[in-house]
């Protein structure tokens, strides 16, 4: 095993130079050799002046008109008095208007029985609320029907208007009523889905939906909407 040395005199040295530290003359003269740079003083944030107005005559607003000339394709820079009308002469047959739709000629009613009996070419019309108005989305009451009778060449015609009641069925202006558009289809069959606007009055209103009801179907019977029955 080696032994370390050391020399006496270098223990003398060190310890003198330790003291020589801890003094306070030590400490006062390495703080004058050594002095602190000041902070630098914090400089002022710069402010720019606001623009000042030339003189001169402010710029006038644009025109619609001149900003209209710039692209006189664009149609969002048009200027119109009123809208224009779209009018095609072609589509004038298939209107059918309150003012000039003809209505039914009055007809002695039959009697109906169940199973209805139905003949090669009938037109059905479908009137009523909701049920009906609904059901032209999908097509199952068509498809069965013709399913049914499938050489019966059968027509169907949806003409049932949501919300519709038995004495309350309003219409835009000039649109022609229930009546006058089952005369337009010439119908032979109507099926009729009234009673669930009706079912709101409870139990209490039953006996006046029943009665409406029957003068509904009576008055429906007694027109001839095909021009013979």
């Amino acid at each position: 095993m080696k032994q370390s040395f050391v020399h006496p005199g270098w223990l003398v040295l060190l310890a003198a130079g330790l003291a020589f530290a801890a003094s306070p003359s030590a400490a006062q003269s390495t703080d004058e050799k050594q002095p602190v740079a000041p902070a630098p003083a914090a400089k002022k944030p710069a402010t720019k002046k606001p623009p000042t107005a030339k003189p001169g005559k402010a710029k006038k607003p644009e025109k619609a008109a001149e900003r209209a000339s710039d692209n006189p394709l664009d149609a969002k820079h048009l200027l119109l008095e009123a809208p224009t009308g779209y009018h095609d002469g072609q589509f004038e047959k298939f209107g059918i208007y309150e003012k000039t739709a003809p209505r039914p000629q009055p007809a002695k009613p039959i009697i109906t029985a169940l199973p209805l009996p139905l003949h090669k070419g009938d037109r059905i019309a479908l009137i009523g609320n909701t049920l009906f108005e609904r059901s032209g989305e999908f097509g199952h009451f068509e498809a069965l029907l013709q399913q049914q009778f499938p050489q019966q060449e059968l027509v169907v015609r949806h003409l049932a208007w949501s919300a519709d009641a038995l004495d309350v069925q309003p219409r835009p202006d000039n649109f022609a009523d229930t009546e006058q558009h089952l005369t337009h289809e010439q119908a032979d069959v109507i099926f009729a889905a009234f009673g669930f606007n009706e079912s709101f009055a409870g139990e209490a209103g039953l006996k006046d939906f029943r009665g409406k009801l029957t003068d509904y179907v009576a008055r429906l019977k007694s027109q001839a909407f095909n021009g013979e029955s």
